[in-house]
């Protein structure tokens, strides 16, 4: 199957990209990543709690001078890009949540003495901030790596989500474009394969408030399958802030989330906030970014 310009804008991953990796998963067309007989190691946000942390304390997030190890022959890199940040809410208003990052995968295969000793500059995304106090939250930020072989190669984060004024009822409700950051869809770039990040939804139903409503929160691809998607959160309560909305949307992933604090699902979008009659409600953060490394000895 040739890939395309719009296979490669849709994020299509395609037979050729796949070639040499362990078989392709015949649903999803994901290359079964961590690859069988490769070493992994994962890289996250380590530290950092408030959007002040995410931007000045940048070393939290970045892993500089990574070596491949003496002997390896073929390395995989893998991309997520941070969620963005959800919309605050005041007087009354309605939320969709941010986008997802996008994921990306680059493969180095080569002769052991190639790729010895070549250094790497990683960054994890950092989340994009849902606490601003604005109808849109922030941008979740890119993650790449830089080094030898690599041009451009980066898995971009999620656009912000939206809290609206007054929003129309008895409707599915996609991102609002129009006063967000960031557009649709994250792209990635510089890869072999990955996917790009799909946006925040709502559903919105015909009552006084806002009880029941549902965010529809976005995970990015390369987790659980080749295109990422949507966990379904309620809004159970007429004013939040989507704090819980988020740890019971994720707990449904199965990778990483859970219904306690101890949850982290990368590139994830943040929940927006929702008020009926005053008050305001932050949007949540989105997750960060993350980068996974598979790694093979030569055996000869």
């Amino acid at each position: 199957m040739p890939n395309t310009n719009l296979r490669d804008l849709l994020g299509f991953v395609t037979s050729e990209s796949l070639e040499g990796l362990s078989a392709p998963d015949a649903t999803t067309k994901l290359a079964k990543l961590p690859a069988e007989g490769y070493c992994v190691q994962y890289f996250v946000g380590a530290c950092g709690s408030t959007c002040s942390e995410f931007s000045t304390n940048y070393n939290y997030y970045r892993y500089p001078q990574w070596c491949v190890p003496t002997g390896v022959c073929d390395v995989i890199f893998e991309l997520w890009g941070a969620g963005g940040g959800g919309g605050s809410s005041c007087c009354c208003s309605r939320g969709i949540p941010a986008g997802a990052g996008a994921y990306a995968w680059k493969r180095l295969q080569c002769d052991k003495n190639v790729l010895a000793n070549c250094v790497y500059d990683l960054c994890v995304g950092t989340p994009g901030c849902g606490r601003t106090g604005s109808q849109c939250g922030n941008m979740g930020n890119s993650t790449y790596i830089s080094g030898p072989n690599l041009s451009n190669f980066c898995a971009k984060g999620g656009g912000g989500g939206c809290s609206c004024c007054f929003q129309c009822c008895c409707t599915w409700n996609s991102i609002c474009l129009s006063s967000c950051p960031g557009g649709c869809c994250s792209t990635y770039h510089g890869a072999d394969g990955g996917a790009h990040g799909v946006p925040g939804a709502a559903y919105l139903f015909c009552y006084n408030n806002h009880c029941y409503n549902k965010q529809h929160v976005p995970y990015p691809a390369g987790l659980v399958n080749g295109k990422g998607g949507w966990m379904t959160g309620t809004q159970c309560e007429d004013s939040g802030c989507g704090y819980c909305l988020l740890h019971w949307a994720t707990a449904q992933l199965g990778w990483g989330g859970s219904f306690s604090d101890h949850n982290f699902v990368p590139g994830v979008g943040g929940p927006s906030g929702w008020t009926c009659g005053g008050g305001c409600c932050y949007g949540q953060n989105g997750t960060s970014g993350m980068i996974r490394i598979n790694y093979k000895y030569d055996e000869n």
